[in-house]
């Protein structure tokens, strides 16, 4: 999914343009989520996700308010030098690793790999 930005003068983003696939795949995905009464995230985390592309284990992270060592040792690692270096860039999510963070966060791994 790559949406268009429309920017003001001031050069803030006013608007966003998406292909009709796109929104009706975030209607789709949002409605499925509503009925089965799973967790979803507030717009703000949502944009720092979706439109500034943010780190997703770092916004998910300070959004469960949990500091990289509680999510290490939530996940089951020893330190968190595994946590830092994922949100620094340095290392990529596996999927053990996917799987540890996700359920630590208590969140749908798909929010882990936008």
């Amino acid at each position: 999914m790559k949406p268009q930005f429309i920017i003001k003068k001031d050069g803030k983003r006013a608007f966003v343009v998406l292909s009709i696939e796109d929104y009706e795949e975030l209607v789709d995905a949002a409605e499925i989520r509503a009925a089965k009464d799973e967790d979803t995230l507030p717009h703000h985390i949502v944009k720092k996700l979706v439109i500034d592309e943010e780190n997703p284990v770092k916004v998910l992270r300070e959004y469960r308010g949990m500091t990289q060592g509680e999510l290490a040792k939530a996940a089951g690692y020893s330190s968190n030098n595994y946590i830092s270096m994922l949100e620094n860039g340095q290392r990529v999510l596996n999927d053990k690793a996917l799987k540890n963070i996700a359920a630590a966060l208590n969140i749908d791994p798909d929010y882990l790999t936008q």
